[in-house]
């Protein structure tokens, strides 16, 4: 999500400075940069909407199950066990709408760094997981050994 997290700011900038020399040019050029500028910032909300509906969990008392895209589909599972820590990342804006991301550290051998998210609900959702996690632990007896 590089790329549209640049847009908005390098899409305002351009809309305004491209106004203040249109204002030489004549207002309708200055109108049509403004609409291409609001054209961007559109597509960037809907790739959000879009990055959002594209993710899916469920967290069962052994693993967490991830389903990411929206045409093509990749199924991922991992045994709450074997994860090792959890961190959720929160914003000023985010955690104002109570979004987060949450990356998830595992001894997995295929994908042991997980992303999962924008969460709506994302502190519940990681202290869920937490509790779900240590309790995992518990019951498969796992110890973890320092090097």
């Amino acid at each position: 999500m590089g790329l549209w997290a640049t847009l908005p700011g390098g899409a305002i900038g351009m809309a305004v400075a491209l106004l203040a020399h249109s204002l030489d040019m004549g207002i309708r050029v200055g109108i049509g940069l403004v609409c291409a500028a609001l054209i961007v910032l559109g597509l960037r909300l809907v790739g959000r909407i879009l990055s959002r509906k594209s993710e899916s969990y469920r967290l069962s008392a052994q693993r967490l199950d991830l389903e990411h895209g929206i045409f093509g589909k990749k199924y991922e599972a991992i045994e709450l066990w074997r994860i090792k820590d959890v961190v959720l990342e929160q914003g000023l804006i985010d955690r104002l709408l109570g979004n987060g991301r949450l990356t998830i550290y595992s001894t997995d051998q295929v994908e042991p760094l997980l992303q999962l998210g924008p969460l709506r609900d994302a502190k519940p959702v990681y202290e869920r997981l937490r509790d779900a996690m240590v309790q995992a632990r518990k019951d498969q007896r796992v110890m973890q050994v320092q090097n």
